[in-house]
């Protein structure tokens, strides 16, 4: 008769493999629940580019076809020479689970506008949609 290696284990065994396993669901909840949102992503991706760091926030640049979005060097020059000094989330304006609306304050040298990003879920994590010069994304 066979017996299971997890019965064969020492209960200390158990308990580091039953603590590795509660470690891995928190880490998991926590990914999930605060740092996997559209806020927080969106709050990534204009830090990045408030400090002017382009090619990291293209990464977050929804790049499907039918959307538009910048080439990658003139998305880089746009973000080194931005204004953008500052922002706040005010929250979510409409939400899913695959497209949210957050809108922000974003504040300039001589005035502060308010604009609603759209936000998209791709393979888990979210995205942000530009909208070219005629306002289509």
């Amino acid at each position: 008769m066979q017996i299971s290696p997890f019965i064969q284990m020492g209960k200390r065994k158990k308990a580091i493999a039953g603590f590795a396993v509660l470690l891995a669901a928190i880490v998991y909840a926590v990914y999930t629940f605060w740092y996997n949102t559209p806020e927080k992503a969106l709050e990534r991706y204009l830090s990045l580019i408030v400090s002017k760091q382009g090619e990291k926030a293209y990464e977050y640049v929804y790049k499907e076809s039918g959307s538009y979005y910048p080439k990658r060097g003139d998305f880089v020059h746009s973000a080194k020479t931005t204004k953008l000094l500052d922002f706040k989330v005010l929250g979510v304006t409409k939400s899913d689970n695959t497209s949210t609306e957050v809108k922000v304050l974003l504040q300039f040298a001589r005035l502060d506008k308010e604009k609603v990003f759209t936000m998209k879920k791709v393979f888990g994590n979210w995205q942000v949609v530009l909208h070219g010069p005629d306002g289509k994304s």
